[in-house]
């Protein structure tokens, strides 16, 4: 299976349920600090109802690891809180019965409960009350909050791994994730507050609740497909070339999603994340891959030309508008650039 036939099969799926929503920009005004990380809050600002397949970013630090992707793709619903267990339903179905996975290999993870930011969140007992009523009764619960940095960087915060409450999202609420062998694979969350940070406190408003449930498309074609790395899903169009890294073709498959939605035209601190980006992918190129880079574009749009037509028949200029973007930074294949360090996964 790859992801032309997921996207055909999910949509199908839930098409009985849900009406077809358009996916936000990978610039959106509901992450107005850095590339859009996930369906949710853009769904929740816009009270959207639907279903929907949404470009997302992440922080490249883990790429080539096997098990991250910088640029992905999620499959999505969302909907009121009061159809929250009907969402949950339809997705788990989708996923054991549309696609065959095998129930019981399906860990539930849900929120325990906790302090945050002087606030004390009860645990997530109608998620596993959801969950249990499908069938299921593996469950891991995390409680309390502790403090570290986000993987997207800024000031050290309090995490927990089933709620939602960071330095880039609007909205915050309890999460509900699926491993399925030990691989994530879905998440659900219910946003119920806004929360709003000031220089000196925090404080959470309560919203109307809303519901978004997905699970990642890449993950779900590693799964299905029984491979041992998420970068092989893209093997039938990326080749199983030794001399190309994971990082290399990840980066430049991002960096083409960014720059069908403008992200080489932004002026804001989101320019910065993209000028990051393109040093570490410089950093991990050599003079032969780069030479490829025009491939590794069209290679690109064999993935997601379906998806986003825009890209079919401008290859040539998007690779044009990467070379061009490193030759202002005064990039160099393999070497860093100041705030980069090479990654260890090649």
């Amino acid at each position: 299976m790859d992801a032309k036939e997921l996207r055909r099969m999910f949509r199908g799926y839930t098409a009985q349920s849900y009406d077809r929503t358009e996916p936000a920009s990978l610039v959106s005004e509901a992450f107005p600090t850095c590339f859009t990380t996930s369906p949710g809050p853009h769904l929740v600002l816009n009270q959207q109802r639907g279903q929907v397949i949404q470009p997302c970013y992440h922080h490249w630090d883990k790429v080539g690891d096997g098990k991250h992707l910088s640029t992905f793709e999620m499959a999505a619903t969302s909907d009121i809180n009061q159809l929250r267990a009907e969402v949950c339903r339809i997705h788990y179905e989708f996923l054991t019965q549309e696609l065959d996975l095998n129930p019981d290999y399906v860990k539930v993870e849900i929120f325990g409960g906790g302090e945050c930011h002087g606030v004390t969140f009860s645990q997530d007992q109608e998620a596993k009350a959801i969950m249990m009523g499908l069938g299921l009764h593996r469950f891991a619960i995390h409680e309390g909050f502790v403090i570290e940095r986000d993987y997207r960087g800024g000031d050290p915060q309090q995490i927990n791994p089933c709620f939602v409450a960071n330095h880039i999202e609007p909205f915050v609420g309890p999460k509900m994730k699926i491993r399925y062998d030990d691989v994530e694979l879905w998440t659900s969350v219910l946003y119920n507050m806004k929360i709003k940070r000031r220089e000196d406190s925090v404080t959470f408003d309560p919203i109307e609740e809303m519901v978004v449930c997905g699970f990642g498309l890449e993950r779900a074609l590693m799964v299905i497909n029984g491979y041992d790395r998420i970068d092989d899903v893209f093997q039938s169009v990326r080749g199983m070339s030794p001399s190309l890294s994971y990082v290399v073709f990840d980066h430049v498959r991002g960096l083409v999603r960014l720059a069908l939605d403008g992200a080489f035209e932004l002026k804001d601190e989101r320019k910065k994340l993209l000028d990051k980006y393109m040093e570490h992918l410089y950093a991990h190129l050599d003079e032969a891959t780069l030479g490829r880079l025009e491939v590794m574009v069209y290679q690109t749009a064999a993935i997601y030309g379906e998806e986003v037509p825009q890209i079919n028949g401008r290859e040539k200029q998007l690779a044009e508008k990467i070379r061009a973007r490193a030759e202002e930074l005064k990039l160099k294949p393999g070497i860093p650039g100041k705030s980069i360090k090479r990654s260890m996964y090649l």
